[in-house]
């Protein structure tokens, strides 16, 4: 089925039908600043490297100063091939492969633009959207953003509002429903060249995917980047982690215990924490119920919440990382997504999820905070065991026993940080 969104190129018009608007409405037409193309293939035989993909927005010729992104490579077209000859230049929605020279370092996804014209990218964009799975839009939950070759993950920072599709209506909106559009904020984990869908189709246009079931649950088109996802650069400085985990003799990571409210975790962080200051090592424990009253005081229990949850602790959990310590983050988190989007912000190695596998029913025995029972009467309605479910870690790096001694879970996880320096 077709798609039709709100844009400023393409206005809502009163008493029409969708179907109206569809047949009414004429594509605006855009050109590009100078010609792009975005590389499908990177082609290889012997003597030979080519780039492929397909141009848009303009001509290359042979002889053209061209530069790549994200690498930022500045090369000299030596030929291009097109319909399997080689050709002098080659126009908008031409498929051809390039020869560069020198060589450069490039990848499917990597952009081409004439050197004279540098790419502008950004992180954070503003984008009409619509939402096309039956479970809600959660936002600060990772997905997986999609535009041409281009696979980055992303996050909805913010739902602005919703249109109502029958009378043109904006109204303001915190989610959207299945088969609603409206406007977002979106943020990517690196900057990206997308463009307004105004200026290009071709490059102003995304969908979402889950990132566990790989199902796509949102298409949308850019209306513009955000001044502060073009404002900001990282800032290197000369004493970094490597330089302070080594002062402290140790390798910094996150060891993230998750696991059901009473499964043990807060115990086990305890002890696995006195554990290791008592052997010299710099730790700290992050405990879901400590950071809500403070930094995370304002979040509930909804999945857009606790989803926010994750992504603020796996935050400060990078930057204790990044002083070179030893993080133990005690969370329920009971989504596996969430999880995902905090392992991503690390390095390889820096996060141990550990699942503390208790049965609820031995959880709910427990009770040491008494929410199982409130649960149980309705004054909890998003209680993770109860009323929310709780999704498994698929593959943590460590499995405990709940019921099993506290000191022996404790020197399973120092054996396995022991085994992995």
């Amino acid at each position: 089925d077709n798609v039709v969104f709100a844009t400023d190129a393409m206005p809502w018009y009163q008493g029409q039908t969708l179907l109206e608007q569809i047949q009414n409405w004429q594509a605006p037409e855009v050109t590009l600043p100078s010609p792009r193309l975005r590389i499908q293939l990177v082609s290889r035989a012997v003597d030979f490297r080519g780039l492929s993909g397909t141009i848009h927005g303009g001509v290359i010729s042979v002889g053209d100063r061209i530069r790549t992104f994200p690498t930022n490579k500045e090369a000299v077209v030596k030929s291009i091939i097109s319909d399997f000859s080689e050709v002098q230049s080659a126009g908008d929605n031409t498929a051809i492969t390039l020869v560069c020279e020198p060589e450069v370092d490039a990848t499917r996804g990597d952009l081409i633009s004439m050197a004279d014209q540098p790419i502008e990218a950004s992180d954070k964009f503003q984008a009409h959207m619509v939402w096309l799975h039956e479970d809600p839009l959660v936002t600060s939950r990772s997905y997986l953003l999609i535009s041409g070759p281009t696979h980055v993950p992303a996050t909805i920072s913010v739902v602005k509002d919703r249109f109502e599709i029958n009378s043109g209506e904006i109204h303001p909106a915190t989610s959207l429903s299945m088969n609603e559009i409206g406007t977002i904020e979106i943020a990517t984990d690196r900057p990206i060249p997308l463009l307004p869908y105004a200026e290009s189709h071709e490059f102003g246009n995304f969908v979402l995917v889950d990132r566990l079931s790989f199902q796509t649950v949102a298409a949308g088109m850019i209306r513009h980047s955000l001044r502060r996802g073009t404002n900001i650069f990282h800032q290197d400085y000369e004493i970094n982690k490597e330089v302070r985990s080594a002062r402290n003799q140790q390798k910094a990571r996150v060891i993230w215990l998750t696991g059901l409210s009473g499964s043990g975790k807060s115990t086990i962080a305890n002890a696995l924490e006195k554990s290791l200051f008592a052997r010299g090592f710099h730790t700290y424990i992050l405990d879901g119920d400590n950071v809500r009253m403070g930094l995370n005081t304002d979040l509930g229990f909804t999945p857009q919440a606790r989803a926010e949850n994750v992504r603020r602790v796996s935050e400060v959990s990078k930057l204790m990382v990044d002083a070179g310590l030893i993080v133990i983050s005690a969370l329920v988190s009971p989504f596996e997504v969430d999880r995902m989007q905090a392992r991503a912000r690390f390095e390889e190695g820096e996060f141990i999820e550990v699942h503390v596998d208790t049965p609820i029913d031995i959880c709910q025995s427990r009770d040491p905070k008494g929410l199982y029972k409130k649960a149980g009467d309705g004054q909890i309605p998003n209680f993770t065991g109860v009323g929310q479910e709780y999704e498994r870690p698929s593959k943590p790096e460590l499995v405990l026993d709940g019921m099993q001694d506290v000191a022996t879970n404790v020197e399973l996880i120092i054996k396995y940080l022991d085994s992995h320096q």
